[in-house]
């Protein structure tokens, strides 16, 4: 309950650096980002990071589409530091897979044919020529308890794939 617009404002007199708190309750106190008290160091971190990157890479990052980390069912993805949670479990992914994972995960329940897969994934260069569907593979590979039986990310044939951000109970 405590009030941080004081101390914000002090700080944003200093200059123009960006700005978390954590645990802040819901109101708008002048922070660039507000968080929940009770993320993981790991999750704070990805915050803070995809913060400053942010602000190193643009002058006004909020006039951009931002790398924030995503949260979403059993997800947490950290789109600068390529890493994912998943159930509570961190999976290393290479860039273009934590881009796809990103891209599942902002479009759930959709089906997402597959050439706009291989869109999302030919912005990478190292990406480009590779079919989607070896991506898609190498996604499960890193995220699903058992690859060959997906449960989050649901092969819909002839026509593309549907994610879903949570396991069914």
């Amino acid at each position: 309950s405590e009030d941080y617009a004081p101390t914000v404002s002090r700080i944003q007199e200093i200059g123009h650096i960006p700005i978390l708190v954590l645990g802040a309750q819901e109101h708008d106190c002048g922070a660039d980002l507000l968080l929940r008290a009770d993320l993981s160091a790991p999750q704070i971190a990805a915050y803070a990071t995809s913060l400053l990157c942010q602000y190193a890479d643009v002058a006004d990052w909020w006039e951009i589409d931002g790398k924030f980390p995503i949260v979403s069912g059993d997800f947490f993805v950290d789109q600068w530091n390529s890493w994912a949670c998943v159930c509570g479990v961190t999976v290393r992914l290479p860039e273009e897979l934590c881009r796809l994972l990103a891209f599942f995960l902002q479009n759930p329940q959709r089906l997402i044919p597959y050439q706009e897969i291989e869109r999302v994934l030919w912005s990478y260069s190292g990406a480009y020529g590779r079919d989607g569907r070896d991506f898609v593979d190498d996604l499960r590979s890193k995220i699903e308890p058992d690859p060959l039986h997906p449960v989050y990310l649901r092969d819909i044939p002839d026509a593309g794939y549907r994610f879903r951000e949570k396991k069914q109970s």
